[in-house]
């Protein structure tokens, strides 16, 4: 999920995706810095990835299937939610996204095993990881 969303997100180019950005000693040298290693790209016209990205903006917007979870948010947003049906218990729910929706830097995905529709149970939590993220950017850019 998320690295079909970080394609969409990138505009068709496909990273490998890695978790360290930068090694810093203790003293706060910095040892090494990753950079992210493009694998390849979708092969689709600008104008169906626009209408994909649309779509994705839409669900958070107000009759979106994520409106509840993303009302009042500050940043535009594109995110896909999801329902997995789950024959041994309640549905797993799940919840996909990058932002900004403009120049995209980030993409969550979440997964609730048996925590019901992924408007409910997954969605509000990716915005939680999105307001840890942009308000410890806006809290870093506030001190300097």
């Amino acid at each position: 999920m998320a690295m079909v969303m970080g394609e969409v997100a990138n505009g068709g180019v496909r990273y490998r995706p890695y978790l360290v950005d930068k090694i810093v000693s203790p003293d706060g040298e910095l040892l090494k810095k990753f950079k992210p290693q493009q694998t390849g790209h979708i092969n689709i016209s600008r104008q169906s990835l626009a209408v994909i990205r649309e779509a994705l903006h839409e669900s958070s917007l107000p009759g979106g299937t994520a409106a509840s979870a993303f009302a009042g948010f500050p940043i535009p947003i594109a995110g896909k939610t999801g329902t997995a049906e789950n024959p041994h218990g309640d549905d797993h729910g799940w919840f996909v996204a990058y932002a900004p929706l403009e120049k995209p830097r980030i993409v969550v995905a979440v997964i609730v095993e048996q925590g019901g529709f992924g408007s409910q149970a997954a969605a509000p939590i990716a915005r939680n990881v999105l307001e840890a993220v942009f308000l410890r950017e806006n809290r870093k850019n506030q001190e300097g």
